[in-house]
């Protein structure tokens, strides 16, 4: 879950931070609403890393208890990178029309 989240600052911060600048060449949004995409950008690909990095976390936990793995720590850091992948490939429109 940590390894989500972090994984989806470094996506969503440079996303927002180019949201701000392609919406502050325009100047049609004031300064304080502009200022503030790039938080909002943060905190819903935080949140949303944060639900869906604690329901693969578990799910996770549950398949190697059950056939009595131990977990290696990079299990969560790849799983983590996968998801992340995962957003970013979705984030173009081709290639969730093919998919």
């Amino acid at each position: 879950m940590i390894w989500s989240v972090l994984f989806s600052l470094i996506v969503y911060i440079p996303a927002g931070l180019l949201a701000l600048s392609t919406l502050a060449k325009s100047r049609t949004l004031p300064w304080y609403i502009l200022t503030s995409i790039p938080f909002i950008f943060a905190l819903g690909g935080a949140l949303a890393s944060f639900i869906i990095g604690s329901i693969i976390g578990v799910a996770l936990a549950f398949v190697y208890s059950t056939g009595f793995f131990v977990m290696n720590t990079w299990i969560p850091f790849l799983w983590a990178l996968i998801h992340i992948l995962v957003v970013v490939v979705g984030g173009y429109s081709t290639i969730t029309a093919i998919l």
